[in-house]
């Protein structure tokens, strides 16, 4: 019989001798542990701004001073570890100006529509800046944690109405909450 032959044997005899010993333990004397391991994650939601001000570029049309259609971002990032309820106001209802005239031809508010946009989900929320201003709009998110870059999206629209010199201005609000029940259900409010 050759070495590795005999070395084999002796492994496959003390294999079968350990299977045939442990094969005999009696069950009362093994003993096993059982761990129930968990991590909780706290609630936590918070918004953060790279600019507080954002002009609104081309309002006016400056061949008929009327009311130009623009589009002006107001980015914003985020991050949510729970379902979110979101709303947005309007201190003004729209870009307003503290100038007068009884010249009904002038606007001295120019109304516009916002649009939220957050990660991964456009168009969350729209609504009228008149809306925002009568108790703003809101809406829950079911099941949505958010982690990154959003903005609202503010658009006028053109108008035949004539502009005051000044300035038109307004502050949006966003307000974003988690939701403590979990987001197991879904309402829009505008």
């Amino acid at each position: 019989m050759s070495v590795s032959r005999a070395v084999l044997a002796a492994i496959a005899l003390t294999l079968s001798a350990t299977a045939a010993h442990s094969a005999t333990i009696p069950d009362n004397l093994a003993s096993s542990l059982r761990y129930r391991v968990t991590g909780t994650i706290p609630t936590s939601c918070s918004l953060s701004q790279p600019v507080s001000a954002v002009e609104v570029i081309g309002l006016q049309n400056s061949a008929t001073d009327t009311v130009n259609a623009t589009q002006t971002d107001l980015p914003f990032t985020i991050s949510c570890t729970t379902a979110v309820q979101v709303s947005m106001s309007s201190l003004n209802g729209g870009l307003q100006t503290d100038r007068t005239t009884s010249d009904a031809d002038f606007a001295s508010r120019v109304e516009y529509r916002a649009t939220l946009d957050l990660p991964g989900n456009s168009s969350v929320l729209e609504c009228r800046s008149n809306v925002m201003n009568a108790g703003g709009c809101r809406r829950t998110l079911v099941n949505e944690a958010l982690e990154g870059n959003g903005r609202i999206r503010l658009n006028t629209q053109t108008s035949d109405d004539l502009l005051l010199a000044g300035t038109y201005a307004d502050t949006v609000t966003l307000t974003i909450s988690p939701r403590l029940d979990g987001g197991n259900a879904s309402a829009v409010t505008q």
